[in-house]
Protein backbone atom coordinates (compact mmCIF):
# COMPACT_ATOMS: atom_id res chain seq x y z
CA UNK A 1 0.00 0.00 0.00
CA UNK A 2 1.64 3.48 -1.26
CA UNK A 3 2.35 5.94 1.91
CA UNK A 4 0.35 8.57 2.40
CA UNK A 5 0.78 12.39 3.15
CA UNK A 6 -0.30 13.99 6.59
CA UNK A 7 -1.62 17.23 7.22
CA UNK A 8 -0.31 18.63 10.28
CA UNK A 9 -0.17 21.55 12.72
CA UNK A 10 2.60 24.38 12.92
CA UNK A 11 2.41 23.40 16.79
CA UNK A 12 2.96 19.80 16.35
CA UNK A 13 6.79 20.21 14.52
CA UNK A 14 8.33 23.36 16.41
CA UNK A 15 11.88 21.71 15.84
CA UNK A 16 11.42 22.48 12.28
CA UNK A 17 11.48 26.31 12.81
CA UNK A 18 14.99 26.17 15.29
CA UNK A 19 17.31 26.38 12.35
CA UNK A 20 19.08 23.24 12.68
CA UNK A 21 18.52 22.07 8.98
CA UNK A 22 17.85 24.67 6.51
CA UNK A 23 14.77 25.18 4.70
CA UNK A 24 14.11 25.34 0.82
CA UNK A 25 11.70 27.39 -0.53
CA UNK A 26 10.29 27.13 -3.95
CA UNK A 27 8.19 30.22 -6.02
CA UNK A 28 7.23 30.62 -9.53
CA UNK A 29 7.60 33.48 -11.82
CA UNK A 30 5.14 35.03 -14.07
CA UNK A 31 6.34 33.15 -16.89
CA UNK A 32 5.74 29.95 -14.83
CA UNK A 33 9.70 29.22 -14.07
CA UNK A 34 10.83 27.74 -10.97
CA UNK A 35 13.11 28.81 -8.30
CA UNK A 36 13.86 26.92 -5.69
CA UNK A 37 16.46 28.23 -3.03
CA UNK A 38 17.71 27.82 0.57
CA UNK A 39 16.34 29.97 3.62
CA UNK A 40 18.15 31.16 6.56
CA UNK A 41 15.45 31.85 9.09
CA UNK A 42 11.84 30.24 8.87
CA UNK A 43 10.35 31.36 12.02
CA UNK A 44 6.32 30.64 13.39
CA UNK A 45 4.48 33.18 14.08
CA UNK A 46 1.18 31.67 15.36
CA UNK A 47 -0.82 29.06 14.56
CA UNK A 48 -1.56 30.13 10.90
CA UNK A 49 1.45 32.52 9.97
CA UNK A 50 5.63 32.28 9.65
CA UNK A 51 8.22 34.80 9.17
CA UNK A 52 10.91 34.16 6.24
CA UNK A 53 13.63 36.09 6.66
CA UNK A 54 14.35 38.67 3.58
CA UNK A 55 18.43 39.06 2.77
CA UNK A 56 20.21 38.04 -0.99
CA UNK A 57 16.99 36.36 -2.51
CA UNK A 58 16.26 38.95 -5.50
CA UNK A 59 15.07 36.45 -7.78
CA UNK A 60 12.21 35.23 -4.62
CA UNK A 61 11.49 38.61 -4.06
CA UNK A 62 10.72 39.10 -7.66
CA UNK A 63 8.38 36.25 -7.97
CA UNK A 64 6.73 36.87 -4.75
CA UNK A 65 5.96 40.39 -6.10
CA UNK A 66 4.01 38.61 -9.23
CA UNK A 67 2.97 35.21 -7.47
CA UNK A 68 1.98 35.57 -3.99
CA UNK A 69 2.25 31.62 -3.40
CA UNK A 70 5.09 29.46 -2.27
CA UNK A 71 5.91 26.50 -0.52
CA UNK A 72 8.60 25.92 1.86
CA UNK A 73 10.43 22.78 2.97
CA UNK A 74 11.01 22.24 6.29
CA UNK A 75 12.95 19.05 8.18
CA UNK A 76 12.36 17.69 11.46
CA UNK A 77 15.99 17.04 12.63
CA UNK A 78 15.01 14.32 15.51
CA UNK A 79 13.15 11.91 13.21
CA UNK A 80 14.22 13.76 9.36
CA UNK A 81 10.45 13.69 8.66
CA UNK A 82 10.01 16.68 5.76
CA UNK A 83 7.14 18.67 6.12
CA UNK A 84 6.04 21.07 2.93
CA UNK A 85 4.43 24.33 4.12
CA UNK A 86 2.00 26.04 1.43
CA UNK A 87 2.43 29.63 1.85
CA UNK A 88 0.78 33.21 0.85
CA UNK A 89 2.69 36.18 0.85
CA UNK A 90 0.77 38.59 3.01
CA UNK A 91 3.43 41.58 4.49
CA UNK A 92 6.93 42.32 5.03
CA UNK A 93 7.62 44.23 8.28
CA UNK A 94 11.17 46.12 8.58
CA UNK A 95 10.39 47.15 12.30
CA UNK A 96 8.76 46.56 15.14
CA UNK A 97 9.13 42.77 18.14
CA UNK A 98 9.34 40.05 15.24
CA UNK A 99 11.42 41.99 12.83
CA UNK A 100 14.37 42.62 15.81
CA UNK A 101 14.30 39.63 17.03
CA UNK A 102 15.19 38.17 13.71
CA UNK A 103 17.56 40.95 12.86
CA UNK A 104 19.66 40.69 16.50
CA UNK A 105 20.27 36.95 15.90
CA UNK A 106 21.27 37.57 12.26
CA UNK A 107 23.44 40.59 13.15
CA UNK A 108 24.85 38.74 16.16
CA UNK A 109 26.10 35.97 13.36
CA UNK A 110 27.55 38.74 11.12
CA UNK A 111 28.86 40.55 13.88
CA UNK A 112 31.05 37.65 14.88
CA UNK A 113 32.51 37.50 11.53
CA UNK A 114 33.46 41.22 10.91
CA UNK A 115 30.24 41.82 8.41
CA UNK A 116 27.92 44.05 10.23
CA UNK A 117 28.02 46.36 7.56
CA UNK A 118 27.33 43.74 4.80
CA UNK A 119 25.08 41.23 6.25
CA UNK A 120 21.96 43.17 6.83
CA UNK A 121 18.02 41.68 7.23
CA UNK A 122 16.07 43.87 4.66
CA UNK A 123 12.88 42.78 5.81
CA UNK A 124 10.61 39.82 7.36
CA UNK A 125 8.01 38.55 5.35
CA UNK A 126 5.10 37.49 7.08
CA UNK A 127 3.40 34.69 5.09
CA UNK A 128 -0.32 32.74 5.61
CA UNK A 129 0.01 29.38 5.98
CA UNK A 130 -2.39 27.41 3.97
CA UNK A 131 -1.75 24.02 5.39
CA UNK A 132 1.14 21.63 6.61
CA UNK A 133 1.66 18.56 4.90
CA UNK A 134 3.77 15.84 6.19
CA UNK A 135 5.47 13.35 3.37
CA UNK A 136 5.24 9.80 3.22
CA UNK A 137 8.53 9.05 6.00
CA UNK A 138 9.54 5.85 7.54
CA UNK A 139 9.18 7.63 10.96
CA UNK A 140 5.75 8.30 12.05
CA UNK A 141 5.55 10.15 15.58
CA UNK A 142 7.66 12.79 16.29
CA UNK A 143 10.37 13.01 18.75
CA UNK A 144 8.99 13.65 22.80
CA UNK A 145 8.86 17.32 23.90
CA UNK A 146 11.90 18.69 25.68
CA UNK A 147 10.28 20.88 28.39
CA UNK A 148 12.15 22.01 31.42
CA UNK A 149 10.07 20.63 34.11
CA UNK A 150 8.90 23.55 36.74
CA UNK A 151 10.24 21.97 39.93
CA UNK A 152 13.72 22.10 38.41
CA UNK A 153 13.57 26.40 37.90
CA UNK A 154 11.67 26.27 41.50
CA UNK A 155 15.14 24.70 42.98
CA UNK A 156 17.37 26.70 41.10
CA UNK A 157 15.88 29.58 42.66
CA UNK A 158 16.13 28.48 45.87
CA UNK A 159 19.77 27.58 45.27
CA UNK A 160 20.17 31.43 44.07
CA UNK A 161 18.50 32.40 47.26
CA UNK A 162 20.60 31.20 49.80
CA UNK A 163 23.66 32.25 48.88
CA UNK A 164 25.52 35.34 51.02
CA UNK A 165 28.04 36.71 48.95
CA UNK A 166 29.20 37.10 45.01
CA UNK A 167 31.79 34.22 44.95
CA UNK A 168 29.21 31.48 46.25
CA UNK A 169 26.12 32.94 43.81
CA UNK A 170 28.86 32.46 40.69
CA UNK A 171 29.48 29.30 41.77
CA UNK A 172 25.53 28.12 42.47
CA UNK A 173 24.73 29.40 39.48
CA UNK A 174 26.48 27.70 37.24
CA UNK A 175 26.44 24.45 39.18
CA UNK A 176 22.96 24.93 38.97
CA UNK A 177 22.87 25.42 35.33
CA UNK A 178 24.65 22.03 34.84
CA UNK A 179 22.70 20.01 37.25
CA UNK A 180 19.15 20.78 36.72
CA UNK A 181 18.91 22.79 33.36
CA UNK A 182 21.69 20.33 31.46
CA UNK A 183 23.91 23.42 30.62
CA UNK A 184 27.08 21.99 31.51
CA UNK A 185 29.62 24.33 29.07
CA UNK A 186 28.32 28.35 30.28
CA UNK A 187 30.16 31.48 31.69
CA UNK A 188 29.34 34.55 33.25
CA UNK A 189 30.30 38.05 31.81
CA UNK A 190 29.33 41.17 33.48
CA UNK A 191 29.51 45.06 32.34
CA UNK A 192 32.95 46.93 33.62
CA UNK A 193 32.94 50.16 35.04
CA UNK A 194 32.39 52.12 31.66
CA UNK A 195 29.21 50.00 30.41
CA UNK A 196 31.13 49.55 27.23
CA UNK A 197 32.73 45.92 27.75
CA UNK A 198 31.99 42.58 29.48
CA UNK A 199 34.66 40.59 31.41
CA UNK A 200 34.16 36.92 32.19
CA UNK A 201 34.18 36.18 36.10
CA UNK A 202 33.28 32.28 36.02
CA UNK A 203 32.64 29.40 34.29
CA UNK A 204 32.07 25.76 33.95
CA UNK A 205 33.26 23.44 31.40
CA UNK A 206 35.54 24.51 29.33
CA UNK A 207 39.06 23.76 29.16
CA UNK A 208 40.53 27.13 30.31
CA UNK A 209 38.36 29.60 32.18
CA UNK A 210 38.86 32.31 30.43
CA UNK A 211 38.80 34.79 33.37
CA UNK A 212 39.43 38.09 32.74
CA UNK A 213 38.34 37.87 28.78
CA UNK A 214 36.30 40.77 27.20
CA UNK A 215 34.09 41.91 24.81
CA UNK A 216 33.21 45.09 23.35
CA UNK A 217 29.12 45.77 23.43
CA UNK A 218 27.81 45.50 19.81
CA UNK A 219 30.74 43.42 19.14
CA UNK A 220 30.23 39.72 18.71
CA UNK A 221 27.52 37.18 19.56
CA UNK A 222 27.77 37.98 22.62
CA UNK A 223 28.17 41.87 22.25
CA UNK A 224 24.87 42.12 20.01
CA UNK A 225 23.30 40.18 22.68
CA UNK A 226 24.18 42.26 25.90
CA UNK A 227 24.13 45.72 23.34
CA UNK A 228 20.25 44.58 22.41
CA UNK A 229 19.61 43.25 25.85
CA UNK A 230 17.99 40.09 23.47
CA UNK A 231 18.50 36.55 23.77
CA UNK A 232 20.51 35.09 20.95
CA UNK A 233 19.85 30.98 20.03
CA UNK A 234 21.82 29.92 17.23
CA UNK A 235 21.23 26.35 16.67
CA UNK A 236 23.74 25.53 13.68
CA UNK A 237 26.51 27.62 13.68
CA UNK A 238 28.01 26.46 11.10
CA UNK A 239 25.83 27.01 8.54
CA UNK A 240 24.88 30.45 9.63
CA UNK A 241 28.79 31.62 9.59
CA UNK A 242 28.75 29.56 5.83
CA UNK A 243 26.09 32.40 4.75
CA UNK A 244 28.30 35.63 6.13
CA UNK A 245 31.31 33.99 4.74
CA UNK A 246 29.69 33.99 1.59
CA UNK A 247 28.79 37.04 1.66
CA UNK A 248 32.45 38.04 3.10
CA UNK A 249 33.45 36.65 -0.18
CA UNK A 250 31.35 38.59 -2.33
CA UNK A 251 31.73 41.78 -0.49
CA UNK A 252 35.40 41.32 -0.94
CA UNK A 253 35.10 41.44 -4.63
CA UNK A 254 33.53 44.81 -4.58
CA UNK A 255 36.15 46.32 -2.26
CA UNK A 256 33.02 47.03 0.35
CA UNK A 257 34.38 48.02 4.17
CA UNK A 258 35.00 44.91 6.39
CA UNK A 259 35.65 44.83 10.25
CA UNK A 260 37.96 42.81 11.93
CA UNK A 261 37.02 39.02 13.01
CA UNK A 262 36.53 38.64 16.45
CA UNK A 263 37.74 35.13 17.70
CA UNK A 264 34.80 33.70 20.13
CA UNK A 265 35.51 31.81 23.00
CA UNK A 266 34.29 29.06 22.64
CA UNK A 267 34.80 25.06 22.44
CA UNK A 268 36.10 22.96 19.34
CA UNK A 269 33.65 22.11 16.41
CA UNK A 270 30.63 24.29 18.25
CA UNK A 271 27.18 23.52 16.72
CA UNK A 272 25.00 26.02 18.73
CA UNK A 273 25.53 29.07 21.01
Amino acid sequence: MRAQSVHVRLEDIPSCFEGIIPAAIATVADDGTPNVTYLSVVQRVDDDHVALSRQFFKKTDDNTRVNPYAQVCVIEPETGRLFLLDLVYDHTETEGTLFERMRTKLDAVAAHEGMANVFRLKGTDICRVESVTMLPSASSEGPPRRDVKVERLEEFSQRLASVEDMDELLSTTLRACSELLGFRHAFIMLADETGERLYTVASTGFTSSGAGSEVRLGEGLIGVAASRRQSVRVTHMGRELSYSQAARKSAEKSDELLEQVIPLPRLQSIQSS
